[in-house]
């Protein structure tokens, strides 16, 4: 968004609007607001909170598998469960009352439909084309590309939530590879789909992930995911 950026280089004024979500207004030294409806409707940027990672193993779920450098988790949570439910409620009965955003940007937040279900979900906008938007839904982390009719701007209300996706890899998966043989992207989900795994966050990559260690702690013996993983494809070379 290179206008915008070119904006914030000069000298601005940052205030603090509240902080459970954080939200600030930004405006330029004589006073005019930084983000009008030229780019993101209202004068202030909306910034969603993560979860927050605990430091001891703990139990996941995972949400969403591109491949085993890329995938989604969200933190098994009865409380949080219940949040999440409740939200999911009354973006239901709000959203439909909003108005579409006409021209939404590249990273914002809004409330958008799920085609599969015909849900509306807290997304972030990360594609824009043809009067479509693709966007990622931040609290499961899949993704979809729908009509910028359903794409509404979010209410403040349905962002102190912190998003409930955790964006992964494995520890211990070489970062190089571009491209995963099909066959290893198809372990990783059986290993790992609609199962309770064990988590243990190590630190964050350069993509900003968290690199995480994987069990399965209701096998016996090797319950690593990486490990079974790694076994699985060599028992696969043999037999191919």
């Amino acid at each position: 968004f290179p206008e915008f950026n070119s904006l914030l280089k000069q000298n601005v004024s940052c205030t603090a609007v509240s902080f459970e979500p954080l939200l600030v207004d930004l405006k330029t030294k004589d006073k005019q607001p930084i983000i009008d409806s030229k780019f993101a409707g209202p004068n202030v940027f909306y910034h969603l909170p993560n979860v927050k990672l605990p430091p001891r193993p703990t139990f996941v779920t995972v949400s969403e598998t591109a491949n085993p450098y890329s995938f989604f988790v969200e933190l098994v949570d009865h409380t949080t469960a219940i949040e999440l439910g409740d939200l999911s409620a009354q973006l239901q009965l709000a959203c439909p009352t909003l108005t579409p955003l006409s021209s939404p940007v590249i990273g914002q937040l809004c409330c958008a439909v799920f085609s599969q279900d015909n849900d509306w979900y807290r997304a972030r906008v990360t594609e824009i084309h043809n009067e479509h938007a693709k966007v990622v839904f931040v609290d499961y982390g899949n993704t979809d590309e729908i009509p910028l009719s359903c794409v509404r701007p979010i209410p403040e209300k349905f962002l102190r939530l912190p998003s409930q996706s955790i964006s992964c890899c494995l520890a211990n998966v070489d970062p190089i590879i571009k491209q995963f043989p099909s066959e290893s992207i198809t372990i990783f989900k059986a290993l790992t789909k609609q199962k309770q795994l064990t988590a243990t966050f190590k630190r964050l990559n350069e993509r900003h992930q968290s690199v995480v260690v994987l069990k399965d702690e209701s096998i016996e013996g090797e319950n690593d995911i990486y490990q079974l993983l790694v076994q699985s494809l060599q028992e696969h070379a043999r037999h191919h």
